[in-house]
């Protein structure tokens, strides 16, 4: 590019540095290939590390000498189970109507001022506590959607205030912002640094 970056682009497969292909087969056709998620979704793979099977093609050594074994992906070695708590009906209402993110728009607007002095995102996060006003202000916003949130869930409130603060970190510092304070209690997240502070 003009700037000195470049952006690479695979056009085939994909191989590990060892010659490990760890590209899904074609086999059964794009359709199938392409359904194979939802197939993931329907049998529990992504939910329970035993529902998986695996796939062993051709053995590799690594360069620290453990055996992997080409096609079919990789299975990770710690498997974390995507969340199986879903939103009740009312915050999902919300969500895909786009009245969420409307709302955190305006609050960002209204409470810029308040916002601007935070450097990043970790003094933000740190620092600014807007749960109780905001989540005020948020079920009366989702009243006009006539949707009531007084009955909600503690557990499922909280985690719509952690997606709220994420969400204004968004508008303030952009998808960095965003994923820089929701990772601080992503499950995913929160398992590699247990695993890497061994």
């Amino acid at each position: 590019m003009s700037d000195g970056s470049a952006m690479r682009l695979t056009v085939a497969r994909y191989y590990t540095p060892i010659g490990r292909s760890i590209q899904k087969p074609y086999t059964n056709g794009k359709k199938v290939y392409m359904d194979e998620v939802w197939a993931r979704y329907a049998s529990g793979q992504l939910y329970y590390a035993d529902s998986n099977k695996i796939n062993n093609g051709k053995a590799y050594k690594t360069h620290g000498g453990r055996t992997v074994y080409g096609s079919g992906g990789i299975m990770p070695d710690i498997f974390v189970g995507l969340d199986t708590s879903s939103y009740s009906r009312e915050i999902n209402k919300i969500l895909l109507n786009g009245s969420f993110n409307n709302f955190i728009f305006h609050y960002y607007l209204d409470n810029k001022k308040i916002l601007d002095p935070y450097p990043n995102p970790q003094v933000y996060t740190k620092d600014f506590d807007p749960a109780k006003d905001m989540w005020t202000q948020f079920t009366t916003w989702a009243k006009k959607d006539t949707v009531n949130l007084s009955g909600v869930p503690a557990f499922e409130k909280e985690r719509l205030e952690d997606r709220m603060e994420a969400q204004l970190a968004r508008f303030k510092w952009r998808d960095s912002g965003f994923y820089q304070v929701i990772n601080l209690r992503d499950t995913v997240v929160l398992r590699a640094i247990q695993e890497l502070e061994k």
